[in-house]
This record gives C-alpha cells, sequence and structure tokens, in this order.
C-alpha cells in the first residue's frame, strides 16, 4: 500500500501538554511541600515526645528512688531506736524478734544487722546467736561505708553488690543511731534491688528507656531494665560518669536526661538509644510517607494517562487538521507540506518527481441524482480504488470536492508519469455502485512534473490544475499534461470569474430568445430563453465558457435569478403579440437544491401578472435520478416543467412517470443524424412514443434540415426548435418575427 502524505513539522503548534505538564509540576512542588512540612511537624513532636518523656521519667524515678531511701531511713530509725531501748547491744537476742517484725513489714530490705559504734556486729537477721559475728571496721566492704555512717547525719548509701547469703544483689545502707552528739549505735541494712515493693520497681519504665541510679564515685546504683545474668557487669566496676556532664553511662550518644538526688549523693539518668528519635520518627512517617507515595504514584499514573490522553487528542486534532474527513487523506494544508519536502529533496537529488490532478467527471450530477451520501461513497470508494493501484513511495491526498492529487515521487523521465497516470485512470474501468445500480464513472486528470514545469508548490499545484481543466475542456475521462500554453487559459479563465460578478452590475447580461415551433402549423408558439454575456474587457463571451464557470462558482443562482426576472418582463410585451406564447427558462439543477428557489419563482410570477401555464422551467435530465419535492409545488401552481437533454444520462421510464413533468426535449445529439443514422431514428421514435403513452409534449431540440422536420412530424413531434427556423432572437427581433408570423396579432 502507498503512504498518505505526512509531515515533518506540526502544522498547528499545540501545547494542551505543557499547561498540563505545569499543573502537574505545581501539584507535585504542592504535594512535596506539604509533606516536608508534616515530616517537620512529626519530626517536632517525636522530639517534644522523647523529650517530655525522659525529662518525665527522670523526675519520676528521683522522686521514687528519694522517696525511698527516705522511706528506708525511716524504718531503720525506727528499727534501732526500737532496738536500743529494748537492750539489744547488751543483750541481742532481745532484739531477734523486732528484726523478723520488720522484715515482714518492710520485705524491701533483705537483712538488718546491729553493730556498736566500735564496728562490732552483735545482731544480724537470718544469723542464730552464739555465731560469732564480725567486726565492720575490720572488712574491706564495708570499712569506709561505716565511717562515713558514723560521721553522717543521715542514712549512708553505699555500693550496689552481690550478698552471696541471700544470692540478691543489694543496696547497703546504713545509719547511725544518735543520743545528741554521741553515737550508740549503727544500723546496717540491704535494700533488694529486685524487691516487688521497691518503689523504683512500681514504676514502668517506657519501652526503649534505660533508667541508671549513679554514685558520685561513677559506680552504678541501680539500672532498669537490665537482665539479672548482666548485674555484675552494671554494678561491680566503676564507669565513666561525670555528673555534670548528664551522659548516660553504658552508650555515648544516647539521648539523656539527669536529675541530682539530693542527700544522698546519686543521680538519675534517663536515656533513649542515640537512633531512637529517628526510629520513632520512621515509625510515625511509615503511613503518611506511604500515603504519599501512594499519591505520588497514582497521581503520577493519572498525569501518564491524562498524556496519553492529551497527546492522542492532540493527535487527532492534527489528524483533523491535515486529514479529510470523509477519505481519511492528506488534505490540502498536508499536501502542501509534503511538496515542499519533495521538492527539497528532489532539489538535492536532482531529481524529478510528478504531481497530478484527478477529478471526478460530472459529479455534481451524481450528487444532484442521487443525493450527497451516495456522492461520499463514491469519493470513499475512489480513494480505496487509488491507493490500490499506488507505489509505496507514491503519495495520495484529496484536495476538496471530487478533486484528489498523486504525488508521483523518484521519476526517472517526465513520461513516467503518463505510465502512472494510466494506472490510476484504469481504476474506473470497473463501475461503481450507486444506490444499489452499477455506474460507471470517468476521470480527468491533469498532470505538472517538477522540475519541468514549475519549481514551487505553487507553480506545481496551478499548472496541475491546468493541465486538469485542458482534460475537462477536451472532452474529460482523459489525460493532459501541462504544457506552456495552458497558462493562457488559466489566465482567462480567472478573468472570466473576476468579470461575470461585475457582469450582472454592469449590465453585461442579456437574453436570446429561439423561437419554438408548432409541427403541425409552422406557427411560433412558444421560446427559450438563452442566455448571453458581452463584456467590455472581454467582449461577447460564449455561453459554453461561462456557464460551467457559473456553476463552479455558485454565480449560476444570481444568473438564473436575472434570467427567469427578464424573460417574465419580457414575456409581458411577447403576449401583446400572441396571448398563448410560451416562455421556457432554462433553471440549473442547483438551483432546484436552494432552500428558497421555489418561494422566489413563484413570487415573481405573482409578481409579474403571467399565467404561470405560459411559463416553462426547463432543468437537464440529471434531476431524474434524485427527484425533488418542491417539483410538485411548481405544478400545483400551474407551472410547466421540461427534462432537458433527454435521453443523455439519467434517463429511467420508472422515474419518468412519477416526475411531474409536462414537456420533454429530445437533445440535439438524436436529432442531428436521424436522415442517416437508423440507431438515432429508433431512438427519436421511442421517445416520442414513450412521451405520447405518458402523455407528455416533445420538443425536438436542433432542427436544421427539412428531412429532420418531416420525420419528426411523422412520428407526432409536437414542437421543433433549430436553425432550420430561426436562430436565436432578441427580444425586438423575435417581437418582428411573431409580428410576421402571427399577421393578426393570434
Amino acid at each position: 500500500m502507498p503512504h498518505t502524505l505526512t509531515t515533518g513539522k506540526p502544522l498547528t503548534r499545540l501545547t494542551g501538554r505543557r499547561p498540563l505538564a505545569r499543573a502537574y509540576r505545581a501539584i507535585l512542588w504542592v504535594l512535596m511541600l506539604s509533606f516536608l512540612l508534616l515530616a517537620l511537624h512529626i519530626w517536632r513532636e517525636v522530639k517534644t515526645e522523647v523529650d517530655e518523656r525522659l525529662g518525665a521519667t527522670t523526675r519520676q524515678f528521683a522522686q521514687m528512688a528519694r522517696a525511698e531511701f527516705i522511706h528506708q531511713e525511716a524504718m531503720l530509725r525506727l528499727l534501732g531506736s526500737r532496738l536500743l531501748d529494748a537492750g539489744a547491744l547488751d543483750a541481742p537476742e532481745k532484739g531477734r524478734r523486732l528484726i523478723e517484725e520488720m522484715q515482714r513489714i518492710n520485705p524491701a530490705l533483705a537483712g538488718y544487722g546491729l553493730a556498736r559504734p566500735d564496728g562490732q556486729l552483735v545482731l544480724v537477721s537470718g544469723v542464730p546467736a552464739g555465731r560469732a559475728l564480725p567486726n565492720l571496721l575490720d572488712q574491706e566492704a564495708s570499712h569506709d561505708g561505716f565511717l562515713q555512717a558514723l560521721r553522717a547525719s543521715r542514712m549512708v548509701v553505699g555500693r550496689t553488690y552481690f550478698f552471696g547469703l541471700l544470692r540478691r544483689w543489694l543496696i547497703p545502707v546504713r545509719l547511725a543511731l544518735r543520743d545528741g552528739d554521741r553515737v550508740r549505735a549503727v544500723m546496717a541494712a540491704g535494700i533488694d534491688i529486685d524487691a516487688p515493693e521497691a518503689l523504683w520497681n512500681v514504676m514502668d519504665v517506657p519501652p526503649d528507656m534505660h533508667v541508671s541510679l549513679v554514685r558520685d564515685d561513677g559506680y552504678v546504683q541501680l539500672r532498669r531494665p537490665v537482665a539479672p545474668e548482666a548485674y555484675a557487669g552494671v554494678y561491680d566496676h566503676p564507669v565513666k560518669w561525670a555528673r555534670t556532664q548528664a551522659h548516660d553511662p553504658f552508650e555515648a550518644g544516647a539521648l539523656t536526661r539527669s536529675e541530682y538526688v539530693q542527700g544522698f549523693g546519686l543521680s538519675v539518668v534517663s536515656a533513649y538509644p542515640g537512633g531512637y528519635r529517628l526510629r520513632l520518627f520512621g515509625m510515625r512517617i511509615l503511613i503518611p510517607l506511604a500515603l504519599f507515595l501512594g499519591i505520588l504514584l497514582t497521581g503520577y499514573f493519572f498525569y501518564r494517562s491524562a498524556c496519553r490522553s492529551q497527546k492522542r487528542y492532540e493527535a487527532g486534532l492534527i489528524h483533523q487538521a491535515t486529514h479529510d474527513a470523509l477519505t481519511g487523506l492528506p488534505n490540502r494544508h498536508l499536501i502542501h507540506d509534503r511538496l515542499e519536502r519533495e521538492i527539497a529533496h528532489a532539489a538535492r537529488q536532482d531529481g524529478r518527481f510528478g504531481v497530478v490532478y484527478l477529478d471526478l467527471d460530472n459529479f455534481k450530477q451524481i450528487n444532484d441524482g442521487f443525493g450527497h451520501d451516495a456522492g461520499d461513497r463514491l469519493l470513499q470508494a475512489v480513494a480505496r480504488r487509488l491507493q490500490a493501484v499506488l507505489r509505496e513511495v507514491d503519495s495520495l491526498g484529496r484536495m476538496g470536492g471530487d478533486e484528489f492529487v498523486v504525488l508521483m515521487s523518484e521519476l526517472g523521465e517526465a513520461r513516467d508519469a503518463e505510465v502512472l497516470a494510466q494506472r490510476l485512470h484504469a481504476v474506473f474501468e470497473q463501475p461503481f455502485d450507486l444506490a444499489g445500480r452499477a455506474y460507471f464513472v470517468t476521470a480527468s486528470i491533469g498532470i505538472a512534473v517538477y522540475p519541468d514545469d514549475a519549481r514551487d508548490v505553487g507553480g506545481l499545484m496551478s499548472r496541475a490544475d491546468a493541465a486538469l481543466y485542458r482534460a475537462k475542456d477536451r472532452g474529460r475521462d482523459c489525460i493532459c499534461f501541462f504544457e506552456a500554453a495552458f497558462d493562457q487559459e488559466i489566465e482567462r479563465r480567472t478573468r472570466l470569474e473576476q468579470g461575470l460578478r461585475q457582469a450582472l452590475r454592469q449590465g453585461e447580461l442579456y437574453l436570446l430568445y429561439q423561437p419554438k415551433i408548432d409541427a403541425r402549423s409552422g406557427r411560433w408558439v412558444g421560446a427559450e430563453a438563452l442566455m448571453r454575456w458581452h463584456s467590455r474587457e472581454l467582449g461577447e463571451v460564449s455561453p459554453v465558457e461561462f456557464i460551467p464557470v457559473a456553476e463552479e462558482t455558485g454565480l449560476i443562482q444570481a444568473l438564473g435569478g436575472f434570467a427567469l426576472e427578464r424573460a417574465l418582463t419580457d414575456l409581458r410585451r411577447i403576449q401583446q403579440l400572441a396571448p398563448d406564447f410560451q416562455m421556457a427558462v432554462n433553471v440549473s439543477v442547483r438551483q432546484f437544491h436552494e432552500r428558497d428557489f421555489f418561494e422566489h419563482t413563484l413570487d415573481a410570477v405573482r409578481r409579474s401578472g403571467i399565467d404561470p401555464a405560459h411559463l416553462e422551467l426547463e432543468v437537464t435530465e440529471s434531476i431524474m435520478a434524485r427527484p425533488i419535492a418542491g417539483m410538485e409545488r411548481l405544478r400545483e401552481a400551474g407551472l410547466q416543467l421540461a427534462i432537458d437533454d433527454f435521453g443523455t444520462g439519467f434517463s429511467s421510464l420508472g422515474t419518468l412517470k412519477r416526475l411531474p413533468v409536462t414537456t420533454l426535449k429530445i437533445d440535439r445529439e438524436f436529432v442531428r443524424d436521424i436522415e442517416t443514422d437508423p440507431a438515432d431514428k429508433a431512438l427519436v421514435t421511442a421517445m416520442i412514443a414513450v412521451a405520447r403513452e405518458l402523455d407528455l409534449q416533445v420538443v425536438a431540440e436542433g432542427v436544421e434540415t427539412d428531412g429532420q422536420t418531416d420525420y419528426l412530424r411523422a412520428q407526432g413531434c409536437h414542437l421543433l426548435q433549430g436553425f432550420l427556423f430561426a436562430r436565436p432572437l432578441s427580444l425586438d427581433a423575435l417581437l418582428e418575427g411573431l409580428a410576421a408570423n402571427h399577421p393578426q396579432g393570434g
């Protein structure tokens, strides 16, 4: 299949995707900014929340620890006072019941001991009476703590240690019992760090947080949470610790808050791992991030979908702007663009190509006869046939109407285009289906060759068009190459069109009348109004030359209206001599299709005062292919209707009997040779017989010999018209002829 014309650049710059992309980027920036603001808000919330948790936990733990130590100090002081009152320093067994009672009341203390100021233990819970007890000053682990207790007025807290006898980790505490400035005894005890009753074990430490109770000497007094198997590593060795730095003793870079427990030489340090904020932020941002990414992906999907839709829409617009809607072929704009590129290519390669204009002959008759829908289907069928015979390198387009253009690339010689044109011409050898009927269509072809005939787009197109019109002038259904003389013809036609537009205003159009003769009596009973044009610039112009131009340019409506008005005016004068004289006016099928034609015609007849029966409208037989409903209105108003050139194209007896016509006019083509051609004689005889059976009047055109007259009269032809009787006459000449033909004015 040949390619259709394409263009390397858009004929119309479409920027629909740019606003779409800008809108998408703007929305994307808004979403990103919104997400960043949300992330910043979440980060601030996380930071505030972590800081508040650390601060609250630190304060609460410090309060718990201080309260626990104050509580245990009070319990020791109470127990010691009771032991002294019971004389336990001298008789230790007197105090054992008090210690056991205190253990039940306060299980957080794992054990109790009572020592004299010299350090000698006299009573220890859980140690049977009579067993020798050590001196605390003699024990390295308790020496410093005992001396510190002797000097202190409050309970002294020692380093956390593992007490093997009870298999527990304890916080040793000592409290000097004084009487004024004199120390009477020292109470010793151990707080079980894992005792459920200890206040620090009542408090819940937030997940991922560690709380440490650190001594000023760098030893950890208590840490929560810690696995029991890790106690030794936590409590047995000092850590790098400085109360002024407030850092976590076990993890550098941790997030910490600290508070000093006044009176006990301890600091509470609460800590989150260094990456906790980021981890918590990641957890908090996860759902918004997923939503954001989901929105981005969804938005991108819709953006791409919108881009594809926009691209298809733009492609559709470009296709509509550059292609014919009926056939799908490139239109005039795209053809022009393609020709420019082909010229540039041929100029570089020193090549040759041809531009072929192809126009369907008598396509207007098809539209008028079969309807525009049938005409459209014919154009589509022609386009398919033409595409089927073209080469891959050739291009096909539609200029508009019934005119096609073919770009024949890569021609070796100029006449190679003729071979290709013959292939195009051959597609019309087979009939087309029109309204269920096989109908033969012909085409005229004009060819211009680059660079022989022109070197630019305008020149090639105008000269291919000129060659096409020459093909029309040569009788159509042929192929014609451009020749230099055609330029003069193009100029002539342009001058005709421009001059015809001025002719009505300048009064250059006029009518002549060719009489119609009664075949029996020889009297002039009517006339046909024939339009003539005498141009001030061009001189006398033949109707054969200007009527087709008027048809093509749409001026035929104005010319037809002028002819009708003038003929009716002249008929009033004629009927002063011949009251029954009938006037025939030619009407284009195109006029019949005008919306206001019937109203204007009937209005003109009413204004003229002429009997409608004396006016006959002649229309070519192409109207038989598609009868017009308004014809009935004309007949009902009394006007006569004639089918002109009967037998030359669309004759259909079935249609003829349904048309409201009154007259058949036999074309001069059949009359010319009736004396010598048996076929023409038979056809004319049949036409007259058909008209007789349908009760129609018959007019024979082109009668030029007596033999023709005799034969037509013998066959029953009613009226004769031709040069034998009179050439077309001016109104005055017609009136003179009537006066001679009707000596009594009748």
